[in-house]
């Protein structure tokens, strides 16, 4: 998918770097919140994937996670068998490991390295498999697994900015960084509260036309709530009361009610 209509924000587009001014642009934002940094991108190109693995070796992400809708074969942008290699103009790329886990995800340990550089970096990518598209808010435990591996930080890794990937770089992957930073915001012990409405807004002024649709937000509130019930029947929330509960479950009856309106609207 091509954004050729999307305006990619110049004030916090992904600059290629070591190239000519006039060759440094990729479709790719920074979306910073405090102390919070994503970058949101979409499938590499046939003619993009050495400026995407140039962005990678750069910006050094601690993560990369693409996410690959239920149904749909994930993109060929690297050699997914283990040991094996190509060189995407000058961007070399070997898939060092692999492991599956069930059937919705699957780790990749990377090693890139452009020409004319002695020392490679290795970071991790994650195909996240069978994720829920917008007409449904089924499929809660992929959500949930996406969510903890944004959490996790691996020292023996890069430590920069997770990227995170899907078809159009606006719709999955912002639904993911927004769910992701709700839940932040609601566990932080900032006395700073931001709404959800102020959090979207703010990451639309960040990438342009991220999570396009109505669909899409109220999923992403959906998502917080049933992790929040979630959390609470595994015992991880200890201070959530009869109270809070019967909150939570009030304000998803109202949101799946106002999600399914949209979708029977769409």
């Amino acid at each position: 998918m091509e954004l050729q209509d999307i305006v990619c924000i110049d004030r916090t587009r992904v600059k290629l770097q070591q190239v000519e001014p006039k060759d440094d642009f990729i479709h790719a934002n920074f979306l910073r919140f405090g102390d919070e940094t994503y970058i949101a991108t979409q499938y590499p190109l046939e003619d993009t994937i050495s400026d995407f693995w140039r962005m990678v070796f750069f910006e050094e992400p601690r993560i990369i996670i693409n996410l690959v809708p239920k149904g749909q074969q994930y993109p060929s942008f690297f050699k997914t068998g283990e040991g094996e290699y190509h060189t995407y103009k000058d961007m070399y790329v070997q898939t060092r490991r692999v492991e599956e886990s069930k059937s919705y995800m699957i780790s990749y340990l990377l090693e890139v390295l452009p020409d004319g550089h002695s020392n490679s970096i290795f970071v991790r990518l994650l195909h996240i498999l069978n994720w829920p598209d917008n007409r449904t808010t089924k499929g809660l435990h992929t959500i949930l697994k996406a969510l903890h591996i944004l959490a996790k930080k691996d020292a023996t890794l890069c430590k920069g900015p997770p990227v995170v990937m899907c078809d159009s770089g606006l719709n999955k992957c912002g639904t993911l960084i927004f769910t992701n930073l709700m839940i932040n915001n609601l566990f932080s012990n900032s006395s700073n509260e931001v709404s959800p409405i102020s959090i979207y807004m703010n990451m639309r002024r960040m990438r342009a036309s991220i999570i396009q649709t109505d669909l899409y937000y109220l999923q992403a509130l959906i998502i917080v709530l049933d992790y929040l019930q979630w959390k609470n029947e595994k015992k991880l929330i200890l201070d959530l009361t009869p109270e809070m509960l019967k909150m939570i479950r009030e304000w998803k009856m109202e949101f799946y009610k106002k999600y399914e309106k949209e979708k029977a609207n769409g």
